[in-house]
């Protein structure tokens, strides 16, 4: 699996276009945001998230919340074999992209130094709250699959 990184203004300027193989996007966006997708035909997928890039939960904003880490979790977990990239943009691809960038490495097991390094500057929240269901995902999977073997909990 590979993980890209990008800002709203180069997937709108069509720097996906030309992808030969098959990716879904994940874009965070302020709400209401508009995106305009060039038709892209390696684009398996769009999930959107509406966001505001604030580095903390607040109940009075429209800030990351766990619902729409399980979105994302729900998404990654359940992307078919032929799916060889991911691809996450928000308004700079600096925060919001590369918090969920870098929490995705972690579950593939890959290099997240480059979401985690300068310029790069991950929303922790978001990274927290990310990493934190997908974390929880995978110990209920390895319960279920410890119980599944056994026929019994142990």
């Amino acid at each position: 699996m590979q993980i890209s990184t990008y800002a709203k203004a180069e997937v709108e300027t069509g720097v996906l276009v030309d992808r030969m193989h098959p990716f879904v996007l994940i874009s965070l966006r302020d709400p209401g945001e508009p995106l305009t997708l060039p038709p892209t035909p390696a684009c398996c997928g769009v999930l959107t998230i509406e966001c505001l890039d604030i580095d903390e939960n607040r109940p009075d904003a429209a800030c990351f919340h766990a619902e729409h880490a399980q979105q994302i979790v729900d998404a990654v977990t359940s992307l078919p074999q032929e799916i060889k990239e991911i691809v996450v943009h928000c308004h700079a691809g600096i925060s919001r992209s590369t918090a969920v960038a870098a929490a995705l490495a972690q579950l593939f097991r890959l290099d997240d130094t480059p979401f985690v390094t300068y310029p790069k500057y991950p929303n922790r929240h978001i990274y927290r709250t990310l990493y934190a269901a997908l974390s929880q995902t995978y110990a209920q999977r390895n319960r279920d699959r410890l119980v599944g073997s056994t026929g019994e909990q142990q």
